[in-house]
């Protein structure tokens, strides 16, 4: 690589960004499942919820140490996942929103 040291540098960019992009959306979908679980007012779901994120991180990091191909392909699977989900809420609320709206039409 030291013949194309533009190459690396434009790879270590998008990994970054990958990276980055990743760790949002988890972080996104993280604080989001807390929102809702938060509202509830009994302690069993917050107590279940913490445990579910305790036992997939940690089982998320065992996949990772012991079979890192198939980790990776976990992770970007889960990535499409949210990606997808992420999609369907987002024209779940256009069309709420249009049907709300009288005429049909949403206001800016």
């Amino acid at each position: 690589m030291r013949m194309f040291p533009c190459l690396v540098s434009l790879l270590a960019l998008a990994g970054s960004l990958l990276g980055g992009g990743a760790a949002l959306l988890g972080h996104s979908a993280k604080a989001g499942t807390r929102a809702i679980v938060n509202t509830s007012p009994e302690p069993f779901s917050n107590m279940a919820v913490s445990s579910v994120e305790d036992g997939v991180t940690f089982a998320g990091l065992g996949l990772a140490l012991a079979y890192p191909g198939v980790a990776l392909v976990v992770a970007v699977a889960l990535i499409a996942i949210c990606a997808l989900i992420g999609v369907a809420s987002w024209r779940l609320i256009a069309r709420a929103r249009r049907w709300i709206a009288p005429g049909g039409k949403t206001s800016p």
